[in-house]
């Protein structure tokens, strides 16, 4: 069974949401994403932040990113059999913020990491963080888990 977790830290300066970037590739076996070049992670960086720029929200204090972890048991999966399932997780905001994900098997728990971008290329609204939004991602992140192992993944 996969473990959601939602960190909780603010990041609400551009150097902590570099510095985020930096620690998510540098650990990562793979790194990935939607809506952004993965050139590098300062490209990853600069498209995030001209967003925000182009809708007029890239001033610091407030929420730069929403990060969160996907974990698994390493008897569940390899890290193989992760990508296509952390690539349908990221696709769930894919559609409307950007998304850097990276998947780490430096511990005993492959897991990964998702930075979401905190306002939509689409139309400028903020990622909306509340109750109901933390239960639609345990919701989405249970049922693609659930599929991935009835499928085969």
């Amino acid at each position: 069974m996969a473990v959601l977790k939602v960190v909780d830290k603010s990041y609400k300066t551009k150097e902590a949401f570099y510095n985020l970037l930096i620690y998510i590739a540098r650990k990562s076996v793979h790194c990935n994403g939607y809506g952004i070049s993965l050139a590098s992670i300062d490209a990853v960086y600069y498209e995030f932040d001209k967003v925000k720029a182009w809708w007029g929200k890239e001033e610091e204090g407030r929420r730069q990113v929403r990060h969160f972890i996907v974990s698994f048991r390493p008897e569940e999966l390899m890290i193989e059999e992760i990508l296509p399932i952390a690539w349908q997780i990221a696709g769930y905001y894919g559609t409307r913020y950007q998304v850097f994900y990276g998947i780490h098997g430096d511990t005993d728990y492959p897991h990964v990491h998702f930075v979401v971008n905190t306002v939509s290329y689409v139309d400028g609204k903020m990622l909306s963080e509340g109750e109901k939004e933390l239960y639609e991602l345990k919701a989405m992140v249970k049922d693609i888990t659930e599929k991935a192992k009835l499928v085969g993944y």
